[in-house]
């Protein structure tokens, strides 16, 4: 299908590059034009963020927008099992503290009740949270299939209802691989990963919580550093947030090189471009490694900030 669709495009791109009798008018032109890189700047926006100025973020209410009621019950299977799998991890650790403590007891058989009783309330969580956890993976990734699946349909219908002159500017290539890549992402994003994210929001209120009930002090302390911890994790999301954006976008262009190539081989072998879309495409690839790096620094960032922010903090309630 992804095969079909880049044809579908380019054929379009072709067609507008024709006369009105059919023939190409600048066939080599145009094909030394596309194997060159685009200028700085070329179709982005006027803050420079390289991003086509059509391309708007879509809020999580919009990217439900194709749900159906089926869909809609799961999500609420899904978000139930999230909340009762994010409050089970502190639960946890409060069955695992009693734990430990039933040994400092001297009543033998008193230790040895508890210690049987815990363990098995610890089976037990221990169960539900399988459950649970494959409960809230199947919905929602199974939602997230839907969804993506709709707008791919969607995508390519909304493509296909495009003016011819809305390709003069477009990159051919990247939009007939931007399709499958897209809606992939959303799809990863609206799946597990949204699941996570809710189940983990979920274990900080429940923790906190427990914090405060068993260790008032330690908890106030822990709460003091969150405002700062807040403040370091936006910034180190910014700036995670435009590196994925950026690594998107030279991913894209990296791959609409080689369909553009594959997709006119004759014209390329023709004119002799092999070397000016190897060089193209090298340049690219290089470009999107170098991306791939400096978004893996911005993603260790956050964890880089956590870490010494609980020693200090357990640090400083001593």
């Amino acid at each position: 299908g992804t095969m079909n669709f880049s044809s579908f495009i380019l054929a379009i791109s072709w067609r507008q590059q024709a006369s009105p009798r059919g023939r190409p008018t600048s066939q080599r032109q145009s094909m030394c034009n596309a194997a060159h890189l685009p200028s700085k700047g070329q179709g982005s926006d006027s803050k420079g963020s390289g991003a086509p100025k059509w391309q708007r973020n879509a809020s999580l209410r919009q990217l439900y927008r194709f749900a159906s009621k089926t869909d809609r019950w799961q999500m609420v299977a899904g978000v139930s099992a999230v909340v009762v799998s994010g409050a089970n991890q502190p639960l946890q650790l409060v069955v695992f503290g009693q734990l430990l403590d039933s040994f400092n007891l001297t009543d033998k058989s008193e230790v040895q009740r508890r210690i049987f009783f815990l363990a098995g309330m610890y089976a037990a969580l221990g169960v539900q949270q399988l459950i649970t956890i494959s409960i809230q993976t199947a919905c929602f990734t199974t939602v997230a299939a839907r969804q993506s699946l709709r707008m791919r349909a969607a995508y390519f219908a909304a493509l296909a209802r495009r003016p011819l002159s809305f390709f003069d500017g477009a990159d051919a290539g990247g939009l007939a691989s931007s399709v499958l890549e897209k809606t992939t992402a959303v799809q990863a994003g609206l799946g597990d990963d949204l699941a996570q994210l809710l189940q983990r929001l979920v274990a900080f209120v429940t923790g906190l919580a427990c914090a405060l009930y068993f260790s008032w002090q330690l908890a106030l302390v822990s709460t003091a550093a969150v405002p700062l911890l807040a403040l370091c994790v936006k910034c180190a999301s910014g700036a995670y947030s435009r590196a994925t954006a950026e690594s998107a976008l030279l991913l894209d262009q990296a791959t609409s090189t080689p369909l553009e190539a594959v997709s006119a081989v004759r014209t390329v072998q023709a004119y002799g471009l092999q070397r000016r879309f190897l060089a193209r495409y090298a340049e690219l690839a290089t470009a999107a490694a170098a991306q791939g790096k400096r978004l893996g620094r911005a993603k260790a960032a956050p964890e880089a900030t956590i870490a010494p922010r609980r020693c200090l903090t357990f640090g400083a309630a001593r």
